[in-house]
Order: structure tokens, then sequence, then C-alpha cells
């Protein structure tokens, strides 16, 4: 049996000195060797065409998510301005900030009432307060029946929101903050403020705090963190501190840290990094290079 297919290997090739085997052997070199090289050489270059499509859609959509984040804030900075330039509202913060107590109550229901009809439609929207520069305040909340389940009803917690807005003089977020005052539950928000004063005498009556919910800071599709398609989305501020697109336990802590306790061990990621113009918010998509090419 072996000396048969020795027998046809040498009919079709020739015998190891004969010309024909050199000849075919040339051949193969010349004309055959060059072809595999081309093949692999054009399929190399479609494959990194691939992937630079892939992670140019992922620059697209760090771009798209920069629109539609400043498209929300232009929304939510209308509310806020709209109700700082409202004159009943502007007459109604002076009022809770130097009326009686007996009288403050009657104000501070009409306030509550402007600020409920101000906010209820905006989905982004947690709630809003007025808090006052003498320490009262007026508030309505979408998730809480009682102000004692949340920071508003925390006089420090409402004294220090109310001093960093007070001193910035001009639109401030606080990110991220919780507003829950129950053990165990978390409701993250990032506060946006800004002081309400008489549009003529500019006399200071309080400031106008707004809870977004941080996951506006995301796509809709981003609500969740999901790993399984390589990439992940995630918001940092000017000091690198996690303000959404984790699970909650990452949530306020350092970036770096999130990397390397839920990277550490991943051979290859990638990072593109996006600043949110207009604001100190930073876009990073981190990309698991081994997943995110499986499908490629």
């Amino acid at each position: 049996m072996g000396d048969k297919a020795g027998g046809y290997i040498a009919h079709i090739f020739g015998r190891e000195s004969s010309i024909q085997r050199k000849v075919i052997l040339v051949y193969l070199i010349v004309a055959v060797l060059p072809i595999m090289i081309i093949t692999l050489s054009i399929s190399a270059i479609y494959y990194n065409n691939l992937l630079k499509s892939a992670y140019g859609l992922v620059e697209q959509n760090a771009i798209q998510h920069e629109v539609v984040v400043k498209e929300r804030m232009d929304v939510y900075e209308d509310v806020l301005y709209e109700l700082v330039s409202n004159k009943e509202y502007i007459e109604l913060g002076k009022k809770i900030n130097t009326e009686d107590e007996k009288s403050v109550l009657i104000y501070r229901d009409h306030m509550e009432t402007l600020l409920r009809n101000s906010v209820y439609t905006h989905e982004g929207i947690r709630g809003i307060t007025f808090l006052s520069d003498n320490g009262r305040y007026a508030t309505y909340s979408k998730w809480y029946g009682s102000t004692n389940e949340n920071i508003w009803s925390d006089e420090e917690a409402r004294r220090q929101i109310h001093k960093k807005i007070q001193e910035n003089q001009k639109l401030t977020f606080i990110a991220v903050v919780n507003q829950s005052l129950t053990e165990g539950r978390e409701d993250y928000v990032i506060l946006m403020g800004f002081p309400v004063k008489n549009l003529r005498s500019r006399e200071q009556s309080g400031v106008l705090v707004i809870a977004l919910e941080n996951q506006f800071l995301l796509f809709e599709d981003n609500g969740k963190v999901n790993r399984e398609n390589g990439v992940v989305t995630i918001i940092i501020d000017e000091e690198e501190k996690v303000l959404a697109g984790v699970e909650n336990p990452y949530i306020n802590r350092n970036y770096k840290e999130y990397l390397e306790e839920e990277y550490g061990s991943v051979k290859r990621i990638t990072e593109q990094i996006r600043k949110i113009s207009g604001t100190e918010w930073t876009i990073v998509n981190v990309i698991d290079k081994d997943v995110y090419r499986k499908d490629i």
C-alpha cells in the first residue's frame, strides 16, 4: 500500500532528483505562495478595517451620547431658569424667608404646588426644593410621601447644599447625592442649584435645587451595567469620581479603583474618553478588547 502511494506521488511530482519535481516546487514558490501571501494580507487588512469601523462606532456613539446629555441638560436648565425668573415664585421665596412661622405655612403650601406643577411632567427630575436663607424650606418629591425619608429633612444636609450654591452664585451641580435616609435604600441623584433673587433689587431669599436622577447622564439603554458586548460606558467628573454607568457600590468612588477591581484580571482593555462640553463631566468607554472582538 505504501509503495503504491509513493509511486503515485512520484508520478505526479516526479522523483526527488527529477527536473519535474524541481519545476513543480519552483512553480509553487513563484505562483502559489504569492497568492497565499496576498490572500492573507487582504484578510488582515479587511479584519483591521472591521476593527477600525467597530472602534469608530464606539466613538460615534460617544459623540451622540454627548449630544443627548446636553439636550437633556438644556431642558432641565430651562425649567430652573423659568422658575427663578417667575415673579410669583420670587415673591413666595421672599415671604418664606422673612414672614412669621404662622404665615409661612400658607406660603409653603403655595410654593410646593408651584414646584410640583413645574417639574411633574419631566421624567428625569426626581424632586425640587427651595432652601431659604434663614433655614426654612419647601419641597416636592416624586418618590417620597414623607420628607422624613429624604435628605431635605436633615438640617445639616440642607445647610451644606445651600452653602455651596450660595458661595458659587451661579448654576451649580452637586454630584452624586443619595437622597434617601432609609438604611439600605439608595436613591442617587445629581443636584442642580441656582440662587433665587429679586430681579430688580438683586436681594437673595434662598436657592432653588432640582434633583436629577443620575441615569440621565446615560443613554436610555445604558440603564443597566452590561459587559457582555465588551463595552461599558461610565461618566466621571473632573476629579475622576464615578457618577453613573456602574453598579451602586462604585458610585462616588475613584474611577481608577473601579478599573482595578472590575478589570484587574483582564489582559487587554482600552479607554475612549470624551469630554461633555460645557460641563465638568467626561464620558469614558471602557473596552474589553477580547470580548469586543470575538464577534468580528
